[in-house]
C-alpha cells in the first residue's frame, strides 16, 4: 500500500501547487484590475512611449549585464563555497534557464529547478540545492538593508517629517531583525550548529534534515567569502536601482537619489513576499503610493511597467533561450532525492 500513499501524497501536493498558482495570478489580476479603474492606461501608455530612447539602451545594457553575468557569477561564488564549483557558461545556464520557472511558485520559492540540475549533474544534494537559493535570498535581503539605511541617513530629514515614530521603529525593528539573523547565521556558526545537533531527538523529521545540512555547510563559510558574496549581491540588487534613476530620468521625474535609496528597497522587500506572479501588479501600486508627489498616477503606472519589464520580464524572457537546454540536461539521470 505504499505506492498507492505516495501517489496520494504526489496528487495531493501538485492540487496545493496548482491552488497556490490560481491564488497568485488572481491576486496580480486584481490588483492590475484596481489600479486600471482609477487610472486612465492610455496615458500610461503614451507616458512610456515619450520616454528618452537612451533611458532604454541603457537600461536594457544594465539588465542584461547584472541580471544574466552578475547574477549567475554570484550564483557561481556561492556553490563554490559550499564546495561545488561550476565554469561561468554553466552558471548561466543554470541561472538563466532556471528564470522562466519563476513562474510557477513553488519553483519560484525553493529554487527546485536549480536544485534539481545540481542534483544530477554534480551530486548535489537536493536540500543543499534549495538551502543555497535561501543563503542567496537572505544575502538579496541583507544588500536591501543596506541601501535603505543609507538612504535613510541622506534623507532622514523628510522620514522623520513625514512619518510617525512608531512606524519609524517598526521599519527600524524590521531591518534589524534581517542583520541580526545574518549575523547570526555567519558569525555565530557554533550556536546554528548546537541547535541542529540538539533536536536529535527527531532525526527524521525534515527540519532535523535541514538545519543539520545548514550547519554543515554554512560552517564552511569563512568571513571572508562572506564580505565578497555580501558584495557582489549589493552589486546584483543595486541594478535595480540604477535602472529606477535612470527610467526616471527618462520619464523627467526629478526623485532625489537618496530619496530612491529610501523607498525603492521597501518596494524590493515588498514586491517579493509571496503575494502576486513575480511582484507584478504590488510593485507598480508601491511605485505610485511611494512617489506620487513627483507625477501623476498615470505617469508613475507605465514608469512601474517598465521597471518590471527590465528587471524582471526581460530576464525571463532571456532565459527562454537557455530553457531548451536546461530543460534536456535536466531530462538526464534520475533524481536522488535521498541525498
Amino acid at each position: 500500500m505504499n505506492w498507492l500513499k505516495n501517489i496520494f501524497f504526489k496528487i495531493k501536493r501538485g492540487r496545493r501547487s496548482i491552488l497556490t498558482s490560481i491564488f497568485l495570478y488572481s491576486i496580480t489580476i486584481l490588483i492590475f484590475y484596481l489600479l486600471l479603474r482609477k487610472i486612465d492606461l492610455h496615458k500610461s501608455i503614451y507616458a512610456i512611449k515619450s520616454v528618452n530612447h537612451l533611458a532604454f539602451i541603457y537600461a536594457t545594457f544594465i539588465s542584461i549585464l547584472i541580471n544574466v553575468f552578475v547574477s549567475s557569477d554570484l550564483r557561481r561564488k556561492l556553490l563554490c563555497v559550499l564546495g561545488y564549483r561550476l565554469s561561468l557558461k554553466e552558471s548561466i545556464l543554470l541561472k538563466m534557464g532556471s528564470l522562466p520557472f519563476k513562474v510557477i511558485p513553488v519553483f519560484k520559492e525553493t529554487g527546485l529547478a536549480q536544485a534539481i540540475y545540481l542534483n544530477k549533474h554534480h551530486k548535489m544534494p537536493v536540500s543543499l540545492g534549495i538551502l543555497a537559493t535561501i543563503l542567496a535570498n537572505i544575502l538579496s535581503i541583507i544588500a536591501i538593508t543596506i541601501f535603505f539605511i543609507i538612504g535613510f541617513i541622506f534623507y532622514r530629514q523628510h522620514v522623520l517629517g513625514v512619518l510617525d515614530r512608531r512606524y519609524i521603529l517598526i521599519i527600524f525593528f524590521i531591518f534589524t531583525l534581517f542583520l541580526t539573523l545574518f549575523f547570526a547565521l555567519f558569525f555565530y556558526r557554533r550556536l546554528l550548529i548546537v541547535i541542529a545537533f540538539n533536536s536529535r531527538k527527531n532525526k527524521n523529521t525534515l527540519i532535523y534534515g535541514f538545519l543539520k545540512r545548514l550547519a554543515l555547510s554554512v560552517n564552511r563559510v569563512t568571513y571572508k567569502d562572506v564580505i565578497w558574496l555580501l558584495l557582489y549581491s549589493m552589486l546584483f540588487q543595486s541594478s535595480e536601482l540604477f535602472i529606477f534613476y535612470i527610467l526616471a530620468q527618462g520619464f523627467h521625474l526629478n526623485i532625489p537619489f537618496s530619496m530612491i535609496l529610501l523607498y525603492l528597497p521597501l518596494v524590493m522587500l515588498l514586491s517579493n513576499l509571496p503575494i502576486t506572479v513575480s511582484g507584478l501588479g504590488l510593485r507598480e501600486a508601491l511605485i505610485i503610493l511611494f512617489f506620487l508627489s513627483y507625477s501623476s498616477r498615470e505617469d508613475l503606472l507605465g514608469f512601474g511597467f517598465l521597471v518590471s519589464f527590465f528587471e524582471h520580464i526581460l530576464p525571463i524572457l532571456i532565459g527562454l533561450i537557455f530553457l531548451i537546454p536546461f530543460i534536456y540536461k535536466l531530462k538526464q539521470d534520475k533524481i536522488n532525492f535521498s541525498k
